[in-house]
């Protein structure tokens, strides 16, 4: 009876020290699926929404890029959540589906102006408030799903070219851009963030 009583006790102390992650510690959603051996950092924006001729939209829960109604997507990180040993980085986004498949670009924001509701699309499609010569450009798949689009082309090794932040424009002749923000209400993987590997 003792021994069954000792044996009990062990099984229930391992159970504990599982539960704890003493011995294993989950990675959840910093694992790297481009290489197992590292985890990705993930950055959450600090600012995202998107303005049209109308006006600034921050609590939405979608971003909208459109060429036709012209709108564009605002994002602001904190760089300082970056790690300084980065290798690449990516913007995760949630795309809803589309009719066609959508051609974005993505430029570093050049004006440290706070983002306010007085904000409209002429004015961010100015080149005072963005780098016009410097873009990422991305095709968008038609279909609902996660996109990762890198952004070495902005970043080069230093992320001091998106301390302002980026802004996301549709191409002309395409569809709209329609992406879940941090306001998504249902579901919080959807929401944008940077991906960042380390070296």
């Amino acid at each position: 009876m003792e021994r069954i009583l000792r044996i009990l006790l062990i099984l229930a102390l391992a159970g504990v020290l599982v539960s704890c992650d003493v011995f294993f510690a989950l990675k959840g959603g910093r694992y790297n699926y481009l290489d197992p051996k590292n985890e990705l950092v993930e950055v959450f924006p600090t600012i995202d929404g998107y303005v049209d001729m109308y006006g600034w939209y921050e609590f939405d829960s979608i971003l909208v890029a459109d060429n036709y109604s012209p709108s564009a997507i605002v994002l602001r990180f904190n760089i300082n959540e970056i790690p300084d040993d980065l290798d690449r980085v990516y913007l995760r986004l949630y795309h809803y589906s589309a009719a066609e498949s959508v051609s974005i670009r993505i430029h570093p924001i050049v004006s440290p102006d706070p983002i306010l509701t007085g904000l409209y699309y002429s004015e961010v499609e100015q080149s005072s408030f963005h780098d016009i010569e410097t873009f990422a450009r991305y095709t968008v798949s038609p279909t609902e799903g996660f996109e990762y689009i890198p952004l070495d082309s902005l970043v080069s090794g230093s992320v001091s070219t998106i301390s302002n932040g980026v802004i996301i424009f549709s191409e002309s002749g395409t569809d709209s851009a329609i992406f879940a923000s941090m306001d998504e209400p249902d579901e919080a993987a959807w929401r944008p963030r940077l991906l960042i590997t380390t070296k």
